[in-house]
């Protein structure tokens, strides 16, 4: 009897051996396909039916640990591109806000905003071409 419970036993690694990357992943498979073929065999007692269960079982508990990466990396991108999003539009307000302030430079306001331009140069730094631009740095100084 307990010979027949050692086939499911000897049949996971052969099964589980290229699962992933992940360290994880063959253990769980593993789990997966000795507790269905435990379970198969105590309700059965044949150890045929006992090894497709581990079998079945090892498939079982890849797939949904595929399907949890696959939702992982997906939740992952959308997060990636939401926080995009909110840096375009933080930008998009702060020159709306530096266009304001220059608009508002009247007869009666104490202060003049003047745009002096910096030239920042081409260059690399941490592996990250930059391309020479003009940044113009708006400066508040009293009449």
């Amino acid at each position: 009897m307990k010979r027949l419970l050692i086939l499911p036993l000897l049949t996971l690694p052969l099964l589980t051996g290229c699962a992933g990357v992940d360290p994880g992943r063959p253990a769980l498979d593993a789990v997966g396909g000795v507790g269905a073929g435990a379970i198969t065999y105590e309700a059965t007692k044949n150890p045929l039916y006992a090894a497709g269960a581990a079998a079945g079982g090892v498939l079982v508990t890849d797939v949904a640990q595929q399907m949890a990466q696959n939702s992982k990396k997906t939740a992952e991108g959308q997060a990636y591109a939401k926080g995009q999003s909110d840096a375009i539009k933080e930008l998009y307000w702060a020159k709306q806000r530096d266009k304001a302030s220059l608009a508002s430079n009247t007869a009666e306001d104490q202060t003049k905003t003047t745009l002096y331009p910096l030239n920042v140069p081409a260059g690399t730094q941490n592996g990250v071409n930059y391309e020479a631009q003009t940044v113009y740095l708006p400066v508040k100084e009293q009449k």
